[in-house]
């Protein structure tokens, strides 16, 4: 093919040609726009092929150079790749092998060029018998399997052998905080975009606890999480994970470690379920993410071939160790002798592996980018078929097609799982009635027989339906419209059974009419009879599921797993979920991530609401499960709030070297684990004070970039996206309120709270708790609040003080009325029990500190009983009055009613005025 068959690709190879060098084809500057920017730059864009990086890393005297030298040449050899693989698709397992060893002497230059450097300051780390000790860096996805691709994130693990400390430097520290400094810059210096662009990538969430994990494990800490923690999902990753640095016994000793977790000695039957449920999340990303056009992730695709790979080394690997290999294309070969898979279908996954990985190749050497995804511009559509010889685009993608469908055919084959199916029955009667739904008699009967009160208006609902499925505006697939007619039947049938049928009915028709046009979610109801089931079920008895699972379908793949159903979630489990799925996502994908945080959000809800409707669990667990999610979200939005704000500003230092501390503090219910299904989150933001500036090309003073990365969380939570916002966020409970800086320091935070605090103020720091991560700034804050919460108060004052600012939160927010009661703000209702504790704590905290170790007001009131303040009766109504309440209002807010009547609820809102009064 010429390049004049393609007239957007001729164009700007016309434009560009003349830049042409003896080394730089014109045809490649109009293939690749990373190449034609390279050419642009004043550093030259060929090298000297005598001079390895180690002896161009000779003369490096600063962090800037280092990171300039280590740059270039990564660029330069990038280049020559690019060249290598646009000229053949024969090239694709060079340039893997050429990337991955490239990406190699980036690491091992870089550490070893930093490690001498710390050593100069820090002395020699040493084993307490007197051992010396290194940094090993595992390489571990396709790093790890020699196989990178050619703008890829490196995926690392970071350890040690042993502890100790530093010896012959200038003062001695921790092994620990040694290697972990180490990390930190060195990851820098690959990470860090510069004028030169980036080395790699750094990702190191695959490590033990992800990112709310040590950046660097002893072997011994390392062991230990992988025998009492290790999941399944790790074992995965672990099976490519490959020492980088590190001698020939540390890396052995490593070794020994790590393969008794990953394989098993006997054949591991355990894994033949943990793939199944590993596919069933990729089908479940698929359809949210919507990746049938991408290379990776989609259907057929480069993910699906490891995954066959690596599923088969972790069950058999164990007994036949010669499956133990870090590299797929070997693994494919171990399975072919083994007969683990017929010689058809390794040859199809060969060649599909190698043409995957080269359309890949050639999308990333586009514009130095990591994607996978296939293009929707004509330019890039024409630059693949011109390296690839095809003359359409159609004709290229019938190639690609081909290809996935061979692999996907394998991949369903090997982890098809038949136990989940049950056809809907055909039903002539109401199938009659679904494609005419006239209001007649015959019809009438029919609906009136199967339960439905008001059967005219269920028959005018199906005539709108029908009505929908027509409009030229909305064009539904012939698809769609065949699975209504063996879907809609079976729905009328099962609405009628239900006491609210009518209701049920519309709830129900409401989600078919947003799923119309993604018939995989039709398909899941047809193919899944239980799970249609469920959905009515919960359906009609919470209207505010029915709206959640109609805004956010996505959640309907949360039915496909009937774990949570009879054997709900622990905290942690939901938290290492949402963890495990951001990690695999790249950091800089922004959108990716923040609709991420979402989808697990509105998942985690509707499988809490469902929980709670179903009644699995009790309000108590129901918050702690919705606070553990608020948790887990605020501390994940953090990190990328922080990473976000160092990629433009650089790093902000304290005087240690450490990175500046940062914490947010949980107020109001989430501060006391209470909050419900809407609860906004009242925070806080405080740092340690720092006067240094940030270390990137535009710098910031400490206190702008603190509110920075304050702003920047703010953002990540509050903006909307098609799967809503995470949290509205209250930050009005800071120093001075709205009036005040939205950052303080803990100085600033501890003088206010002793000298200008409000008795409201001290109210609310009750509930006060440190939600991220902090070295010492959390214990600095605790301090604080407990010095404030212990102050000897006088009575009659704080009496009055709690006292006003309850009448005036009754008149601004009570709507109780003589027929109807408000549960939060009426007489004896839920405010009266949290203002009542708060009061007797800020009188007693001083004699009796013990209650400064709570900020759940049922674990206050609990202690208040064991310290002698209340008496044990009292303690027992006020709980139950509380829990009570609580679940009187979680249940509301499912079943979308607010007020209740207050003869329901007098004799008890009565005892608990009688209790509070006699204080």
């Amino acid at each position: 093919m010429a390049i004049s068959d393609y007239p957007e690709l001729l164009a700007l190879y016309q434009q560009r040609s003349p830049l042409g060098q003896s080394e730089i084809s014109a045809e490649l500057l109009a293939l690749s726009d990373f190449v034609y920017q390279q050419t642009q730059k004043n550093s030259p864009i060929t090298r000297d092929a005598n001079l390895s990086l180690p002896q161009l890393l000779v003369n490096i005297s600063t962090e800037s150079q280092l990171k300039s030298v280590l740059r270039q040449y990564r660029n330069q050899i990038l280049v020559e790749l690019i060249k290598l693989e646009f000229s053949s698709a024969n090239h694709s397992l060079q340039v893997m092998h050429c990337c991955s060893n490239l990406a190699d002497e980036c690491i091992q230059g870089a550490l070893a060029w930093l490690s001498k450097d710390h050593m100069e300051k820090f002395g020699t780390p040493t084993s307490d018998s007197g051992d010396t000790q290194e940094l090993i860096v595992l390489g571990m996805g396709k790093l790890g399997g020699k196989e990178l691709n050619l703008s890829s994130d490196i995926d690392l693990i970071f350890t040690y052998p042993q502890s100790g400390h530093t010896q012959g430097g200038k003062r001695s520290i921790e092994n620990e905080v040694f290697f972990h400094r180490l990390v930190q810059r060195f990851i820098g210096i690959l990470n860090d975009v510069t004028q030169d662009g980036f080395v790699f990538r750094v990702d190191a969430r695959l490590r033990p606890y992800g990112d709310s994990g040590p950046l660097v494990l002893s072997y011994e800490a390392l062991s230990q999480y992988y025998l009492e923690q290790g999941r399944d999902w790790e074992r995965f990753a672990l099976v490519k994970a490959r020492a980088i640095t590190g001698t020939i016994a540390h890396v052995a000793a490593l070794q020994a470690i790590l393969k008794p977790f990953v394989y098993r000695r006997y054949i591991d039957f355990s894994m033949l379920e943990s793939p199944r449920q590993m596919k069933l999340q990729i089908e479940i990303e698929l359809r949210r993410r919507h990746l049938q056009h991408n290379l990776k992730l989609g259907l057929g695709g480069i993910r699906e071939i490891e995954f066959i790979v690596q599923a088969l080394q972790l069950i058999h690997g164990g007994k036949h160790v010669q499956l133990q290999t870090t590299s797929t294309l070997v693994g494919l070969d171990v399975i072919e002798t083994m007969e683990l898979l017929s010689k058809k279908q390794v040859k199809t996954l060969r060649l599909g592996y190698l043409k995957l990985r080269h359309w890949e190749h050639c999308l990333q050497g586009i514009a130095d980018k990591q994607t996978q995804d296939l293009p929707n511009n004509e330019l890039d559509k024409q630059r693949l078929c011109f390296i690839d010889s095809q003359l359409t685009w159609a004709a290229w993608q019938k190639e690609a097609d081909a290809v996935r469908a061979g692999v996907h055919q394998i991949f369903l084959a090997q982890f098809r799982d038949e136990s989940n199916t049950a056809d809907i029955g055909v039903d002539t009667e109401l199938t009659n009635l679904w494609r005419l739904p006239e209001v007649c008699g015959v019809n009438q009967g029919i609906l009136s027989q199967l339960g439905y009160k008001d059967p005219v208006w269920v028959l005018k609902k199906l005539a709108e339906c029908k009505d929908r499925l027509l409009q030229k505006s909305r064009p539904v697939s012939e698809k769609a419209t065949l699975k209504l007619q063996g879907l809609v039947p079976t729905i009328i049938r099962l609405c009628g059974k239900e006491a609210l049928a009518e209701q049920t009915f519309d709830r129900v028709f409401l989600l078919i009419d947003q799923i119309l046009t993604r018939t995989a979610y039709l398909d899941l109801f047809v193919e899944n009879r239980s799970t249609l089931e469920l959905v009515i079920f919960l359906f009609a008895r919470s209207p505010w599921i029915a709206k959640h699972t109609s805004q956010y379908p996505l959640v309907l793949d949360d039915l496909l797993n009937p774990q949570w159903q009879t054997q709900p979630y622990t905290i942690k489990q939901r938290q290492q979920m949402l963890e495990q799925t951001l990690a695999r996502i790249p950091q800089d994908d922004e959108e990716h991530l923040y609709g991420v945080l979402r989808e697990f959000k509105q998942s985690q809800h509707f499988q809490l609401a469902a929980g709670f409707i179903s009644e699995q669990f009790n309000v108590e667990k129901l918050a702690k499960n919705l606070t553990a999610i608020a948790d887990v979200i605020v501390r994940e939005s953090l990190k990328m709030a922080r990473y976000q704000i160092e990629n433009r500003y650089g790093r902000l230092l304290n005087e240690q070297g450490e990175d500046a501390d940062f914490v947010i503090v949980a107020m109001g219910k989430l501060g006391s684990r209470e909050i419900g299904f809407s609860s906004d989150l009242d925070l806080i933001f405080l740092h340690e004070n720092c006067e240094n500036e940030s270390t990137g090309i535009k710098s910031l003073e400490a206190n702008v970039y603190f509110i920075k990365i304050a702003q920047r969380f703010i953002h990540i939570l509050t903006t909307r996206m098609s799967s809503g916002v995470l949290y509205e966020i209250d930050t009005r409970l800071r120093p001075m309120g709205n009036s005040g800086l939205l950052v303080s320091s803990i100085e600033q935070f501890a003088s206010y709270q002793k000298a200008q605090a409000w008795t409201w103020e001290h109210q609310a720091l009750i509930r006060a708790r440190v939600l991220s991560p902090s070295r010492n700034l959390a214990e600095k804050f605790e301090i604080a609040r407990k010095q404030v919460l212990t102050i000897e108060r006088e009575q009659q004052k704080l009496l009055t003080d709690v006292t006003e600012m309850r009448e005036k939160m009754r008149q601004h927010f009570s709507v109780s009325t003589s027929e109807k009661w408000s549960l939060k703000q009426g007489l004896g209702g839920i405010t009266d029990i949290e203002f009542f504790i708060q009061y007797l704590v800020l009188l007693q905290a001083h004699q009796h500190q013990e209650l400064t170790s709570y900020t759940s007001m049922m674990e206050l009131l609990k202690q208040l009983g064991m310290s002698g303040i209340l008496q044990g009766e009292q303690v027992k109504l006020l709980n139950s009055a509380y829990q009570k309440y609580r679940d009187a209002i979680n249940r509301q807010a499912l079943q979308e009613t607010e007020i209740q009547n207050e003869s329901q609820w007098q004799e008890i809102s009565e005892q608990v005025t009688e209790i509070i009064q006699s204080y």
